[in-house]
């Protein structure tokens, strides 16, 4: 083979080369497309999925969780199960976040952050590491047991039995524009989260467009294709100082000592000469990745 057909045959394995590089990221990055209903029927937001229409799709192929969207001329209502136990704990732990582009993209525009999620030191979650201290979701003096003594635990150890949530915030459109209300105080939103037999079912009703008497909505008519978008925020890793909700944390006796499990002072693992693991180390521990999904959903017309 001469030099010219050498070159020729190499420049043509290169193009082939980058048309498959560019067809296989087109194909990971291609958002899957759902579709909403058109409302027939009432649809109560109480945490029970069976007056949903229609049956419930997988969201995405990446996440062990169902999606239902139902729309009429004035609000989209979304259900989302979770069936897998580290989808439902980390939903419980660390709180839900729906974001909605009206454009049909991913960027997150506006959002509905519901459940709040119980942090490092309050409400239920991976056994609630709490202690003295205020957290997230915690009140002041509130200590949490660690799993396996939770009584609000599922038998088997298995995701916390959740406590009424009953707070939401609604995020958007600047990066900092975080809104808090009581659950049945947000104008035009409605959501609910229950949890039975292992699975857990979110339900939300969010307005598709801005009026005077609901300030907070998609931005999207009927008949509209939105992007919508599942996250849960990523965990917070405790620093040295109060590590695991108080003062001491590594420096005051290992896990334990003041702050560590909610044990009393002086009963922590490892005692004073501090050979227990560090909060650090205590919370990677089986630490799953947040959720993060985005797809298409094309609203129905009527």
């Amino acid at each position: 083979m001469n030099k010219t057909s050498f070159g020729r045959v190499a420049i043509a394995v290169t193009l082939l080369a980058v048309c498959a590089t560019s067809a296989a990221l087109q194909a990971g990055s291609k958002k899957p497309r759902l579709e909403s209903r058109w409302r027939d029927r009432a649809i109560a937001i109480d945490g029970d999925s069976v007056d949903w229409p229609g049956p419930l799709v997988p969201f995405d192929d990446k996440h062990a969780m169902t999606f239902g969207a139902a729309n009429d001329g004035e609000f989209l209502y979304v259900a989302v199960i979770a069936g897998d136990q580290t989808a439902r704990m980390q939903i419980v732990r660390e709180g839900l976040v729906i974001w909605f582009d009206p454009d049909g993209k991913d960027k997150k525009r506006f959002g509905i952050k519901f459940p709040i999620g119980a942090g490092f030191t309050g409400g239920a979650g991976y056994g609630g590491f709490g202690g003295r201290g205020r957290g997230r979701g915690g009140d002041p003096g509130e200590r949490q047991r660690p799993t396996g003594d939770d009584p609000d635990q599922e038998p088997g150890g298995g995701a916390p039995r959740l406590e009424p949530a009953n707070r939401l915030e609604v995020l958007g459109p600047g990066n900092d524009d975080v809104r808090s209300y009581m659950r049945d105080r947000a104008p035009g939103i409605e959501a609910q989260i229950a949890q039975a037999g292992g699975t857990l079912v979110y339900e939300l009703k969010v307005p598709l467009a801005v009026t005077s008497d609901f300030p907070y909505a998609i931005g999207a008519k009927p008949g509209a294709a939105i992007g919508i978008g599942l996250e849960t925020p990523k965990r917070e890793t405790p620093g040295r100082s109060g590590s695991f909700g108080g003062p001491g944390g590594i420096d005051g006796g290992g896990i334990g000592g003041r702050g560590g499990f909610g044990r009393p002072r002086g009963g922590g693992m490892g005692g004073g000469g501090g050979r227990g693991r560090s909060g650090a180390q205590r919370a990677d521990f089986n630490m799953p990745k947040p959720i993060k999904a985005w797809a298409v959903l094309q609203l129905a017309a009527h």
